[in-house]
């Protein structure tokens, strides 16, 4: 199995290239793979022997390692991800040279034909048919993005094959604001969704890419709590992977606390199985609820294992379910008042209580948003929809 190199090392490695050439003599691609050729050979020779077995081959695709992702892409997608312009420009050229070569010397049949002329261009692939622009998103380099849409033939649309993911995915998860930017040529592009129905806003979320986050909140038509194909809105994954700072911009900009993904799991209920009492703390503040239960019939308590956070749980559901039972009993006040109002009974004492009663339910029902009131809501509605008219009508001739 080979070894593989990291972002940092393939730059430490180019850098030095560029640095050992002589400021009289030109970079070629001769003495470039000559170069990298001395390079491997001393620090990573199973690596030197593999690209050797192609024959130095300029479509070799090369290990490459960042943020724990491992990839593989030629020199033209690590010289896009380094952000040197001048080793990427050296190495498209020889590109369109052997295609161009192979070409006219009749050594290719018409399909062999097609997939050189992809290969030789701008947008050639690597193993995973990403191109050198999803490289450059991914190495967060603004000059190299800009420097490459400015190439001729370049397509920004282009997807991926394990996600059928564009640059501007690439570019939320793990490239800069600025890089983001440059890509949305247009506002609506700002939702785009991958295969897996992830946005934008989920690969900067799971990138933890504070910075794009709250650039991409600034798009006014954005989709805060759109929902990946497993029904995970981005305050799901900012919760499960504790990313505090995003969820606090997420919920700042007014991210649903209550939305339930697949498994009818709320935020709460993924920041309490991962036992990350700061973020718990920070939900129960926006209003979430303890009370709703996922598909397992389970609480956000019943999730936890952290004892601080199971007893701070275990308060909230006592306040809520205390809440509830005096919403019950005020609306049983209301609903006997109001009866005694349509019978005719104009008392002052009757009709206190129905104002106090309303009063109470309005008060009560603003530190409640869902859960255990659902189904108290649904009556209230009904109430409202066939005594309120009977109510006003008895007010009004007891008044003439």
């Amino acid at each position: 199995m080979l070894s593989t190199i990291s972002a940092t090392t393939w730059k430490e490695i180019l850098q030095e290239i560029l640095d050992d050439i002589n400021p009289a003599e030109n970079l070629s691609y001769q003495i470039l793979v000559e170069k990298l050729k001395g390079k491997l050979i001393t620090r990573h020779q199973n690596i030197h022997k593999d690209w050797e077995k192609s024959g130095f081959s300029v479509y070799h695709q090369f290990p490459f390692q960042n943020e724990g992702i491992n990839n593989e892409g030629t020199l033209l997608h690590i010289a896009a991800y380094c952000g040197m312009k001048g080793i990427l420009n050296i190495v498209l050229e020889e590109i369109k040279s052997n295609a161009n070569a192979s070409v006219e010397n009749n050594n290719t049949t018409p399909e062999e034909a097609s997939l050189l002329a992809q290969k030789a261009s701008i947008n050639s692939p690597d193993n995973n048919g990403a191109t050198a622009l999803h490289w450059a998103a991914w190495g967060g380099s603004y000059i190299m993005v800009n420097f490459l849409l400015q190439k001729e033939g370049i397509n920004a649309e282009i997807t991926d094959n394990k996600d059928e993911a564009t640059a501007l995915h690439w570019a939320a998860r793990s490239g800069t604001a600025d890089v983001v930017s440059s890509l949305l040529s247009q506002e609506d592009l700002v939702n785009l969704k991958d295969k897996n129905e992830e946005t934008l806003l989920h690969w900067a979320v799971k990138g933890n890419n504070v910075g794009v986050v709250d650039r991409l909140l600034q798009y006014n038509n954005i989709l805060i709590n759109a929902k990946d194909k497993n029904k995970s809105t981005p305050l799901h994954l900012a919760a499960q992977e504790n990313h505090i700072g995003i969820l606090e911009s997420l919920l700042e900009k007014g991210a649903s606390v209550h939305s339930s993904d697949g498994n009818q799991n709320t935020p709460l209920h993924l920041a309490a199985k991962r036992g990350n009492k700061e973020i718990v703390e920070i939900l129960l503040k926006k209003g979430a609820d303890p009370l709703l239960k996922n598909e397992d019939n389970q609480t956000p308590k019943d999730l936890t294992c952290n004892k601080e956070i199971k007893n701070l749980l275990g308060k909230k559901e006592t306040i809520q379910t205390a809440k509830s039972l005096v919403f019950c009993a005020t609306l049983i006040a209301v609903l006997a008042a109001t009866n005694s109002v349509i019978q005719g009974n104009t008392k002052p004492l009757a009709l206190s209580i129905l104002v106090i009663g309303v009063f109470a339910m309005i008060v009560i029902g603003s530190f409640s948003r869902k859960g255990a009131e659902q189904n108290i809501s649904e009556i209230s509605s009904r109430m409202r929809d066939t005594q309120a008219a009977g109510v006003v009508t008895s007010i009004g001739k007891s008044s003439e």
